[in-house]
């Protein structure tokens, strides 16, 4: 059996080396909250700007679901972030067909292809294949 006092440097020392890790709970944003779309920005420099008349929110609820409205449709699934990395489920979505001009599609293939995020303040951004989501709390 071991000394006491062996077992106390034993478990300090594990507990010191199982607690090492690169971010920290309090260095990840909170994502909660309604974040309202104003536009794609696409890697090739262009912008997609949001029609006024379209609306596209995420809002992040604990315990990882997200609700979306994606223009005409809403969405409800779930999503993970690990450090500043994001990824989203499944969304089961309501299926009215958009009017012509809209983003509705690009959005949840963004969505689907979502890698990473930062947010500062009141503004967020979601990388996704091809660009960068930008938000604003709503």
């Amino acid at each position: 059996m071991m000394p006491r006092n062996d077992l106390a440097v034993l478990l300090a020392a594990w507990l010191l080396t199982s607690c090492d890790s690169s971010t920290s709970i309090g260095d990840v944003p909170d994502l909660q909250g309604t974040w309202e779309l104003q536009a794609f920005e696409l890697d090739d420099g262009s912008v997609l700007p949001v029609p006024a008349s379209q609306t596209y929110t995420l809002r992040f609820a604990d315990e990882g679901t997200v609700h979306a409205e994606v223009d005409c449709n809403l969405c409800n699934g779930t999503y993970q972030t690990d450090g500043n990395s994001i990824t989203f489920g499944l969304l089961a979505c309501t299926r009215a067909l958009c009017p012509p001009g809209s983003l509705d599609q690009q959005f949840l293939a963004a969505l689907g292809s979502a890698s990473s995020f930062v947010r500062t303040g009141s503004e967020l951004s979601i990388r996704y294949a091809g660009g960068t989501l930008r938000f604003r709390v709503g």
